[in-house]
This record gives C-alpha cells, sequence and structure tokens, in this order.
C-alpha cells in the first residue's frame, strides 16, 4: 500500500508541472499541413547550411528600455540574399515579437533598436529569400543590463 501511494505521489509530481507548462506555452497555434510544413523546414535548413549562412550577433546593449544591437550575417555575400522582415522575440512565445527595422553599412554590419522592458534571452530571427526559395536565420542573445 505505501509502495503504491509513494508510486501515485511520484507520478502527481511528475505530470502537474508537465501540464502546467503546456497550458503556459501553448499559443493555440495548430499547422494545417504538418508534413508538408517539415518538408519545407527541412528544405530551408539545407539551404542554409549548404550555404554556411549565420546569423552572428555582435553586440546587445540596453541604455533604459531601448536595447541596441549589432549583428551580421555570415557568408551573405556566398549566395543570393534578400532580407524581407527582421524579428526579435522571446523563445517559445510568440508573444513579444517585435518588427526591426534595421540599418547597414557598408561592411555588411545591421544596426537596430527596439524598446523592451524585459531581460533574457531573446531570439533574433531574419526571414529572407535565397535565390527563389525562403528561409530563416535565428540566433539567440542575451539582455542582461
Amino acid at each position: 500500500m505505501k509502495v503504491s501511494l509513494i508510486i501515485i505521489f511520484i507520478a502527481l509530481l511528475t505530470i502537474a508541472p508537465c501540464i502546467y507548462l503546456g497550458v503556459k506555452y501553448f499559443d493555440g497555434k495548430i499547422t494545417e499541413s504538418p508534413y508538408e510544413t517539415g518538408l519545407e523546414y527541412d528544405k530551408s535548413e539545407k539551404i542554409i547550411k549548404d550555404a554556411g549562412l549565420a546569423l552572428e550577433n555582435i553586440k546587445a546593449q540596453k541604455n533604459g528600455d531601448k536595447v541596441f544591437i549589432e549583428f551580421a550575417v555570415a557568408n551573405a555575400g556566398r549566395v543570393q540574399l534578400v532580407p524581407e522582415r527582421f524579428t526579435v522575440g522571446r523563445p517559445a512565445s510568440n508573444q513579444e515579437q517585435t518588427e526591426l527595422a534595421p540599418q547597414t553599412d557598408a561592411n555588411g554590419l545591421y544596426k537596430a533598436e527596439f524598446s523592451t522592458s524585459g531581460y533574457g534571452n531573446y531570439v533574433l530571427e531574419l526571414r529572407a529569400k535565397v535565390a527563389s526559395d525562403e528561409v530563416a536565420l535565428r540566433k539567440n542573445f542575451y539582455i542582461n543590463q
């Protein structure tokens, strides 16, 4: 009897946090055709890997509620890369998506700013076209001050 109570107790301690996290972070988004979406994702990742593309987060600096970031796209000159959309958001959530309008210099370095009152992990995302295919490059960065 004691063993079964211990097993039930451990099961509740394991299942309850999983349910809580699932309810908290599920944004309700359901993909119409998950298999085709997965194939597109795999194709995009192959293009990124073959071209050697990557976002390089150079610097993120917070001053009050403003965050200034500098970043570059590695190997962008090797392929015909056309940036379409830059966003910054929190990982595992689509709640704090902020669209960026970065300025670029002659060296290919992008500079942008956005407002946030929070600290912690953020994800920089670039949606771009390589030839006629759409790809998404992502880079995690941390804001601590």
